[in-house]
Order: structure tokens, then C-alpha cells, then sequence
């Protein structure tokens, strides 16, 4: 964990809740947001920001392959280091496909949190460009209701009422595929993450 291309850390002393891993949306960048991070994660005391493969100074090509691989390998470390009782994965936007990938590993995280997410990627391309034979075009291809469909730790679910990136009927559904989830929704968009409108120290 200790190459800053990779993973960026954040340290909270005095706090002793469980370890977060961000994965975070394909326009930000890890350097720049472990900070952003420990403020919607008010009680956690680690904060780890997973930088993807092909983005900032990390070598590699960007793929639903590549990411889903950079975030088992990261989030294995963690579990050596902390345990996975103690981790607490959160995706954001894109993030949210490799987050859900997580939920299918042999011991995973015990809990997942999603921020904007999409239910199935597909289906929000498909929407954007109806005309177009999305399907046969797609290379990256996740879906979170698959993923999550037999994941038993808890999940919590942030839908952006004015979303235009990833509209809000794709959060609202992907909280009814997964049962038990909790679901939010604020009054907010795709750049949802200013600290006032998300808490997610709950």
C-alpha cells in the first residue's frame, strides 16, 4: 500500500471506526480527494483512495478488468491489515461498479456504500443514446444488482434527485434489487459531494 500511484492515505487520530476504501468517479482523482473523503466519513479513523489503472501517475489501461483487479488487490491489503469486519467500501458514480464487484469476493467488505451509482451500466448507456446498438458496443459491462444479489453485509444506497449524469431511477432501483438496502436521496446532482448533503458517518 505504500505506492502513493495507487493508494492515497489519510490518517484521523482519535477516531477508532472502521477502515474506508474509496473508489471514486471517473473524473476525480485519488491525490486530490483522501481529505473529501475523511469529511463525509466523519468518525472513521483510515481513509484509502484506490487511484485506477491508466489514471493520474498510475501505469495501465483503463478497463472494467483492470479496475475490478486494482480494487481486489487494494482491498485484500486492507483486509490483511485490518480485517474484513472492519472495512467499509465506498463507490462513487463509475466507482460504484468495482465496489459492487467487492460484495462477490470470498470474504467481503462488511459493508458497501454507493453514492450515485448506476444499477446496471448498460442500461444507463442505453438510455443516453437510444439509437445506438450499446450492447454490442460496451467493452466494461457491470452490473451492481448482479453483484450485490447475495451480499449479506449492509449496503447503503445515495441517490441525487437531479442527477443528469446518471439519473436517480437507476439509484432508486438498484436499492429495490438489493434486499435490505438502505436507500437515501437528497436534493442535489452528479457533484453531490460538498459535505453538507451526504453524511455517511452513519
Amino acid at each position: 500500500m505504500a505506492d502513493q500511484r495507487r493508494v492515497h492515505r489519510i490518517c484521523a487520530p482519535g477516531r477508532k471506526s472502521p477502515t474506508h476504501l474509496a473508489l471514486h468517479a471517473r473524473k476525480r482523482r485519488s491525490g486530490s480527494d483522501p481529505i473529501l473523503y475523511a469529511s463525509l466519513f466523519k468518525s472513521a479513523r483510515f481513509h484509502y483512495v484506490l487511484e485506477y489503472p491508466g489514471y493520474g501517475d498510475r501505469p495501465g489501461k483503463p478497463s472494467q478488468q483492470s479496475f475490478n483487479h486494482a480494487a481486489l488487490i487494494a482491498y485484500r491489503a486492507l483486509v490483511s491489515a485490518y480485517g474484513a469486519s472492519k472495512i467499509c467500501v465506498l463507490g462513487e458514480s463509475l466507482g460504484s461498479g468495482p465496489a459492487s464487484f467487492l460484495a462477490t469476493t470470498e470474504n467481503p467488505p462488511a459493508r458497501i456504500v454507493l453514492v450515485v451509482p448506476f444499477d446496471v451500466l448498460e442500461d444507463v448507456a442505453q438510455e443516453k443514446f437510444p439509437y445506438l446498438p450499446v450492447g454490442l458496443i460496451m467493452l466494461d459491462r457491470w452490473n451492481n444488482i448482479d453483484a450485490l444479489k447475495s451480499y449479506r453485509g449492509r449496503v447503503d444506497i445515495y441517490g441525487a434527485k437531479f442527477d443528469q449524469v446518471i439519473p436517480v431511477a437507476h439509484a432508486r432501483n438498484l436499492a429495490r434489487s438489493v434486499p435490505g438496502a438502505h436507500y437515501h436521496e437528497f436534493d442535489g446532482d452528479h457533484g453531490w459531494a460538498n459535505g453538507n448533503q451526504v453524511d455517511l458517518s452513519n
